[in-house]
């Protein structure tokens, strides 16, 4: 896609695919998001989208997922993210349920603090998330009553999908 090599299927979500991509100027792997052209709501919202990644790409920030590049390719939207190791705080939760235990309050504060240093970085830039969930919130690591590395995916997505511009 444009510059970028396309590599295996990393993840799937409502609105798009999420690929391992080389970037062959940086010659580092990328996650490259493409985004479903159904999913998006008029012929504004590929604007909006590529907009809203402009706006992401300026936040820069440990709890938030750095946008590299934002575009389109004959009317294919894309993204272009740093590449993250881990699993959804969604995952992690689920895993505690199975297993029967629960986080200690020191774990879920470190956890609830990231999250809120990550949104507050990015409303500095102007950028509302819209779709914050467990699911758009990568664990670097296994949360613990010291430390809860994470970073908070998919800014300015959830706008382009069809929500109101001021909702």
């Amino acid at each position: 896609l444009g510059p970028y090599r396309i590599g295996a299927e990393i993840g799937r979500g409502g609105m798009g695919v999420v690929y391992r991509a080389n970037d062959p100027v940086t010659q580092r792997d990328v996650a490259l998001k493409l985004i479903r052209a159904d999913r998006l709501a008029g012929k504004d919202a590929v604007k909006r989208l590529v907009r809203e990644g402009v706006l992401a790409r300026d936040i820069r920030h440990p709890n938030v997922v750095a946008v590299y590049d934002v575009g389109e390719v004959k009317g294919l939207p894309f993204l272009t993210m740093e590449m993250l190791g881990g699993g959804s705080l969604r995952a992690w939760m689920q895993k505690q349920m199975r297993q029967g235990e629960e986080a200690s309050m020191a774990t879920a504060a470190n956890i609830i603090r990231e999250v809120l240093q990550g949104l507050a970085a990015a409303h500095a830039q102007g950028v509302i998330h819209r779709d914050l969930k467990p699911e758009n919130i990568v664990l670097l690591g296994e949360p613990n009553d010291k430390e809860a590395r994470l970073k908070i995916l998919d800014f300015g997505i959830a706008r382009a999908g069809g929500g109101s511009e001021t909702g």
